[in-house]
């Protein structure tokens, strides 16, 4: 399992890795609203290039925490199942609920990825992060359970 484990977060900390990189490239190097006018707009070219910014923030947050969860889940599950288990219930917890969200999120995406006619080697990304989040949550779920155990 350690060693499964250990192949999953390397994995998982790539894909992360390049999601982080394309979510980049498609946020902040694509077309710019400012670029479709023909002359000064109304509103003034500050108020479209300060909402064209937070547009661009919002759209990267969301490839960050996809990218975070995705790489930081399975090498979190890795370090804690290193040691032994003790009254950390709450935050195993807390990681079991993070990591059952995100399997949930990658069960969504390798269905949609299913769904394709033509699939390309990048869509085998989803898959392998829905992977390293079930290891992730089947590691804080046992400690968890674990622990509630032995406080009864």
């Amino acid at each position: 399992m350690k060693t499964l484990g250990f192949i999953l977060s390397i994995l998982c900390a790539l894909i992360s890795l390049v999601i982080l990189w394309m979510g980049y490239i498609l946020t902040f190097e694509g077309s710019h609203v400012s670029d479709g006018f023909e002359s000064e707009p109304r509103e003034g070219w500050v108020y479209w290039q300060n909402k064209e910014y937070w547009e661009d923030v919002r759209a990267f947050t969301v490839y960050l925490i996809l990218s975070l969860g995705g790489g930081l889940l399975p090498l979190a599950a890795l370090w804690r199942a290193r040691f032994e288990i003790h009254s950390h219930r709450k935050l195993d917890w807390f990681l079991f609920v993070i990591a059952a969200l995100f399997c949930f999120l990658w069960l969504v995406a390798v269905v949609l990825w299913l769904q394709r006619i033509d699939i390309l080697w990048v869509e085998l990304f989803p898959l392998t992060l829905l992977s390293g989040a079930f290891y992730a949550a089947n590691i804080f779920w046992r400690r968890a359970r674990h622990s509630i155990v032995d406080d009864k």
